[in-house]
């Protein structure tokens, strides 16, 4: 997230109040809503379940909140972010505020340039990272960084901000709370990392280490038991080790000598979609159902945000960015006229 240049003061001056609030009452005066509305939205947090498919076939759950505590979430997440963003540890890029002049922007892109000409490079991914925190834990978690503020009062936000007891995939306000629940596991690995000359960063569950020597192959050991104890057990199934000959990839972005770039495949997949939208859309702009306004809403978003992917990587004024744009614009051509008909114009013989 992105703001102007001065809102360096902003966040500032917003995170020292926040980090001031004490009671529910003042809690509720900083989310523009009442002591009564919050207690409210807590004891039942009203959510909406919906599956969305992943890359390996299995489907994901996304638990989203519906408006009135969406709306509430909202402001929380950013007042939580406003005071996070002077605490981060220098490894953390996920889910991180910014500003135009900051030094020190962090974003996945950011984070892949922190490993650029690495030796060895181990990718090791947490499993389940949101569901690994609850009420009692984000509580703890929280606590250290708000000393003044009471305990109902902390409660509160945890009954507010999870679901079925864990952070919820979907909710505005389980990104920060992730990274906050893993600030103690972060300055761990930092610990043990500088301690061996390597490179650490961590992308929302994704951790990066990387050297300009060899990277044992113990270390992964090492790194499992360690987060374990910190509640954050590991995927062994998504651990990638790249040697000095492999291409090697951070969060899906590829390293090269001097840059991180896409990997072909993401172009490759990026055009046969593209291609597919492009032959469906006409058809299903025809059609005046739901389910097919959907289906249309749903491919152009995803469309759209693979696009802004790319911009993120190279730039928005970049040839690539603009050339996928047109592509994307071209396929949602006007339907041509032909293909509305009335049912009266069809011949009786067919």
């Amino acid at each position: 997230m992105h703001m102007g240049s001065s809102s360096l003061r902003f966040f500032r001056s917003n995170a020292k109040r926040f980090a001031s609030v004490r009671s529910k009452e003042q809690l509720a005066q900083e989310l523009d809503t009442s002591k009564y509305t919050l207690e409210l939205l807590a004891v039942s947090p009203p959510y909406r379940s919906f599956k969305i498919p992943k890359k390996d076939g299995t489907w994901r759950t996304i638990e989203e909140p519906e408006e009135d505590l969406k709306e509430v979430l909202n402001l929380l997440a950013f007042h939580l972010q406003t005071v996070y963003f002077f605490i981060k540890p220098p490894c953390a890029y996920g889910y991180i505020l910014s500003h135009r002049s900051d030094p020190d922007k962090r974003n996945i892109v950011t984070n892949a340039h922190r490993h650029i000409q690495a030796h060895t490079l181990l990718n090791v991914d947490m499993r389940d990272f949101f569901h690994q925190c609850d009420e009692a834990e984000l509580v703890s978690v929280l606590r250290p960084h708000f000393p003044e503020m009471e305990q109902d009062c902390l409660e509160l936000i945890a009954n507010l901000t999870t679901y079925h007891n864990r952070l919820p995939m979907g909710s505005p306000s389980s990104p920060v709370l992730s990274n906050y629940a893993a600030f103690r596991l972060d300055h761990a690995m930092l610990a043990w990392s500088q301690e061996r000359n390597i490179v650490f960063t961590r992308y929302v569950d994704d951790m990066t280490f990387s050297s300009r020597t060899v990277l044992p192959v113990e270390y992964v050991k090492q790194l499992e038991e360690a987060c374990a104890k910190f509640g954050f057990p590991l995927n062994p199934a998504k651990t990638k080790y790249y040697g000095p000959e492999d291409e090697k990839y951070v969060t899906g972005l590829m390293l090269t000598k001097e840059e991180v770039v896409l990997p072909g495949k993401y172009f490759s997949y990026l055009q046969n979609d593209l291609d597919r939208f492009a032959a469906l859309y006409p058809v299903f702009s025809c059609l005046s159902d739901d389910r097919s306004s959907a289906w249309v809403r749903h491919f152009e978003q995803g469309l759209t945000g693979r696009i802004n992917h790319i911009g993120a990587v190279y730039g928005r004024s970049s040839a690539t960015f603009r050339h996928y744009q047109k592509k994307l614009q071209a396929a949602k051509r006007p339907v041509a006229e032909e293909i509305y008909m009335n049912w009266l114009d069809l011949p009786y013989e067919i």
